[in-house]
């Protein structure tokens, strides 16, 4: 469903569906024997960091700094 479509069926409530969604892709491994083969969201989060940083005109490398700073 777009969110558009969504919008239209449940108003501006819709923009939240799947925000505290846990998916684990079980029925995936089970009966297609998929497995994940990319990085973890975990894996992701000092890009994603780096990139906002970038967007907004922080100096690339910001996530680690940040990261670097709490151990």
């Amino acid at each position: 469903m777009s969110p558009d479509e969504a919008s239209k069926q449940a108003g501006f409530e819709a923009s939240s569906w799947g925000l505290n969604s846990k998916g684990y892709a079980k029925r995936a491994r089970k009966y297609l024997g998929w497995e994940p083969k990319a990085r973890s969201l975990k894996d992701e989060i000092p890009d994603i960091v780096d990139g906002e940083a970038e967007m907004l005109g922080l100096k690339v490398g910001h996530a680690e700094k940040v990261v670097a700073g709490k151990q």
